[in-house]
């Protein structure tokens, strides 16, 4: 299973191309943290979704914990797509041997009333707060999520990554300080953990294949372009042969 941003659905693909077994963003694009711990709540837990979860914007039902690809005019089928989804992440999750979490930011929205937005849905900014997660509420939040996930699958073994897009909408320095919180925080959870691993896609794509053969030169959000064929199939290769092995 593989959860996060859009690069998550970059390397889905590449796995789903190579034959195996993936199921690709239950909810759709997470980019935070907390969005992503949430989301894996649910599917340990197989807890559904209700009428009341949902609000009405824009000529569609949508969910605050879901990609617009859920959302809906009809409210019902946007319910329907959304519980049925999250119960067959839980099955799969189940019996999954490994999930790849793709951490795109360490920035989280909120509402009024705290809770914490996956998706703003073109609400207006207004409607939110922003504020930068640090290293220690991302790796207490992680660290949870890992201890329950043992409990329910202790065959299950978890891959880190960092999204390489940068969210220049928050700024040059603002990405930075939000990348390097992740990556600091997923180390602090890896380290000595059997259970848990990192891979370098954020290295590889920013330091390693940083000319313009493997990444068009916009690579960022809000305007979003994957790697080149030679970026991705670069990424493909480390992936199949990772050093030392």
């Amino acid at each position: 299973m593989l959860i996060g941003s859009c690069f998550t659905e970059q390397i889905g693909a590449k796995l789903a191309h190579h034959k195996f077994r993936v199921m690709d963003n239950p909810h759709g694009i997470l980019f935070n943290p907390m969005s992503i711990v949430a989301a894996v709540d649910r599917y340990i837990q197989k807890q559904a979704y209700l009428g009341t979860d949902l609000f009405y914007q824009n000529e569609s039902w949508n969910s605050w914990d879901h990609h617009s690809r859920f959302s809906h005019p009809d409210k019902d089928t946007c319910l329907k797509m959304i519980n049925d989804s999250a119960a067959a992440a839980h099955e799969f999750l189940k019996t999954s041997d490994w999930l790849l979490i793709t951490l795109g930011s360490a920035f989280m929205y909120k509402l009024e009333d705290d809770r914490v937005v996956a998706n703003c849905h073109k609400v207006p900014t207004d409607k939110f707060s922003k504020c930068l997660l640090d290293i220690e509420e991302i790796h207490s939040s992680l660290q949870r999520m890992q201890d329950e996930l043992r409990s329910f699958n202790s065959g299950l073994k978890l891959i880190y990554t960092i999204s390489p897009v940068r969210h220049l909408r928050d700024g040059f320095v603002e990405n930075n300080r939000s990348k390097s919180a992740l990556i600091q925080a997923v180390h602090k959870l890896a380290e000595g953990d059997d259970f848990v691993s990192y891979f370098p896609a954020y290295e590889l794509v920013i330091d390693d294949l940083r000319d313009y053969r493997f990444s068009p030169r916009i690579w960022s959000i809000p305007i979003t372009r994957p790697p080149t064929m030679s970026g991705r199939n670069s990424l493909r290769l480390v992936w199949m042969n990772p050093p030392g092995h």
